[in-house]
């Protein structure tokens, strides 16, 4: 594992015989000034990785595939409904929507 500030760290040498210390794994060193860091200063240098895990077959992504034709087609009567809701909601006379939503056929003649 390496540790970098702006140099790169390595574990603490020893030098000769030394024996390591019961803490030797909390110390850190840089390679190329001898200076020793406790650990708990250094950052751990990260890898760059991506987030997103591409795939170049489309079946890979999960069971079902959105927005291609699955969804449930609307009945006449379902899209007779739905064009009765949006006259009602671009409809700016209060009285006529109040009419619309009674039921009421209204025909306007100006």
């Amino acid at each position: 594992m390496e540790y970098g500030f702006y140099n790169k760290l390595g574990p603490k040498i020893l030098i000769g015989d030394e024996r390591p210390a019961p803490d030797h794994d909390k110390w850190c060193q840089c390679l190329s000034c001898g200076h020793i860091y406790p650990i708990y200063e250094a950052k751990i240098e990260s890898k760059l990785q991506d987030f997103v895990e591409t795939s170049t077959n489309p079946f890979d992504q999960g069971k079902s595939i959105v927005g291609l034709d699955n969804k449930v087609k609307k009945t006449r009567f379902q899209k007779k409904i739905q064009r009765l809701k949006d006259r009602i909601d671009n409809e700016k006379d209060l009285d006529i929507k109040r009419e619309l939503r009674k039921g009421n056929d209204i025909t306007v003649i100006e």
